[in-house]
């Protein structure tokens, strides 16, 4: 990260001020410590454009609030200047162009996808393919060993199981645009997500799901769709984003195994996904 000492600092409470308020805040590192840890945003003023960086997982709505007045005067000043959102997580993720200052807010979401834990608030642990089955409950195993049988390829009757199992069971399309359609899932989808239609051919992106759980699964389908194999987590904070009545445990597993589909198709990969809670 690379930003000028006299460029504009954000604090927490969605005010201009200067790392050197804080003792000792004047090296790089200082810097990473402000936008990492603080949850500060830096608006670094530059001839051709401006750019804002900010740590989507520790920024908070003041400091957005805040930053977004600071950008729209800035903007103000000189209309031709473009902006550019700057995602920090312990290095630079990456950029999007801001349309306007109030852009800020919905970017945040868009930030956190690149991040080192998109699911933010949700928390994940990572483990290995050899793991999947002890993580997984009964209905989850029975369809796991299933499609091992059958060399896990896409057929009707792996379908049929999955329609038909008492847990949590879904085959989804992963697609290179990082897109995410749903191909058939269990019946208590439906019901959990309080809909009156199946999600059958809907894309995620277009879903009543909270947007941390958007995030947190397109993440892993596109490791798998990059990766061609297992992927299994163990994702906990669910109580952060969906009500305890609602979601029940608040920690549980979640195994996505590329399937081969019938006809390959390089820019899409059938994806088994199974969810099991785990405790309360």
């Amino acid at each position: 990260m690379h930003v000028h000492l006299s460029s504009v600092w954000i604090n927490a409470k969605g005010q201009p001020d200067d790392l050197e308020s804080i003792r000792g805040m004047r090296t790089p590192v200082d810097r990473v410590f402000a936008l990492d840890t603080l949850g500060w945003i830096n608006i670094c003023s530059k001839p051709q454009h401006i750019e804002v960086w900010v740590n989507p997982r520790s920024a908070r709505a003041l400091s957005l609030g805040g930053a977004a007045q600071v950008l729209e005067e800035l903007q103000k000043r000189d209309p031709s200047r473009v902006a550019l959102l700057e995602v920090h997580d312990s290095e630079p993720k990456g950029s999007f162009p801001i349309d306007n200052p109030i852009g800020l807010f919905r970017l945040i979401d868009e930030g956190l996808s690149i991040t080192a834990n998109p699911g933010h608030p949700l928390e994940h642990l990572k483990a290995t393919a050899a793991e999947a089955a002890d993580l997984c409950n009964e209905p989850a195993k029975q369809i796991l060993r299933y499609a091992e049988l059958h060399s896990y390829r896409l057929t009707n009757e792996l379908v049929q199981c999955v329609e038909a199992s008492s847990g949590r069971a879904k085959i989804i399309l992963a697609s290179a645009d990082g897109s995410v359609q749903y191909l058939c899932h269990d019946p208590r989808t439906v019901k959990y997500w309080s809909r009156r239609t199946p999600f059958v051919g809907c894309f995620l992106d277009r879903l009543p799901v909270p947007n941390p759980i958007k995030r947190s699964l397109k993440a892993d389908s596109t490791a798998v769709f990059r990766e061609r194999r297992t992927f299994v987590s163990v994702i906990s904070g669910l109580h952060r984003v969906i009500s305890p009545e609602v979601a029940g445990t608040n920690t549980y597993s979640r195994v996505l195994v590329p399937l081969t589909a019938p006809v390959a198709h390089n820019d899409e990969l059938p994806v088994l996904v199974l969810v099991s809670a785990l405790g309360k």
